[in-house]
């Protein structure tokens, strides 16, 4: 049960269900949907709402009486990362004055982790509803951050890569713009690596010199659901 929001409901992506059910019909209900994350349940309606997403600081909401709030959680997600459970990953985000890739690799997997894949629209999709809702955004305000995509595991540095080892495949939901951003290739030996950003009403990825990245960076590990 969520003890630190009560009383509210999302103003977007909630999914009522039909009918009158109970709370255990409707935890059930969302334990079986692999992308629900969160269920708001109003006990007197005998409403289901269910959630993909998890409530974070910056949520649009609106208030909703009689509303009790339950998220699905896992053993697996250590103290600081957040759960995305239809990615099956949980992530963390940290700030350094060391911008090398080489320090941000080497960061998470003392974490037990590597630099996030964002090999799928669902772990895209996810990652920036959570950074919208978690840091403040005006009209001009954008956030960069280090993701686990480099060129840098082949010789000929042509070859764009995931640190799950998924080759990068541009078919997804966001651009990529992998395409020497920073103007300095020709004097990057070590390669290029990728760089999120996102600003309110968009997020594309372009490459910077991986001796020179972003002061953000995202770990991930893989998670399991009990």
């Amino acid at each position: 049960m969520n003890t630190q929001y009560q009383d509210l409901l999302p103003i977007s992506n909630v999914i009522l269900k039909d009918g009158r059910m109970s709370l255990i019909s409707c935890g059930n209900m969302c334990a079986s949907d692999e992308l629900c994350q969160t269920i708001f349940f109003k006990l007197l309606e005998g409403k289901c709402f269910l959630y993909n997403y998890s409530i974070w600081e910056y949520t649009p909401r609106r208030p909703e009486r009689d509303v009790i709030i339950y998220e699905i959680t896992s053993q697996d997600v250590d103290s600081g990362f957040v759960l995305n459970r239809g990615g099956g990953i949980a992530f963390q985000i940290s700030s350094t004055s060391n911008i090398t890739s080489f320090y941000a690799m080497t960061s998470c997997k003392q974490r037990g982790g590597s630099l996030i894949s964002l090999d799928t629209n669902q772990k895209i999709d996810f990652l920036i509803m959570y950074i919208r809702n978690s840091y403040v955004f005006s009209a001009t305000t954008k956030t960069v951050f280090q993701i686990g995509l480099n060129n840098t595991q082949v010789p000929q540095q042509d070859t764009w890569k995931w640190s799950n080892g998924a080759i990068f495949s541009n078919n997804l939901s966001m651009p990529f713009s992998l395409n020497n951003h920073d103007g300095n290739m020709a004097n990057c030996s070590v390669g290029h690596c990728a760089v999120l950003n996102v600003k309110n009403d968009s997020a594309w990825a372009f490459d910077n010199c991986c001796l020179k990245v972003a002061s953000r960076f995202i770990c991930s590990k893989d998670i399991k659901i009990e």
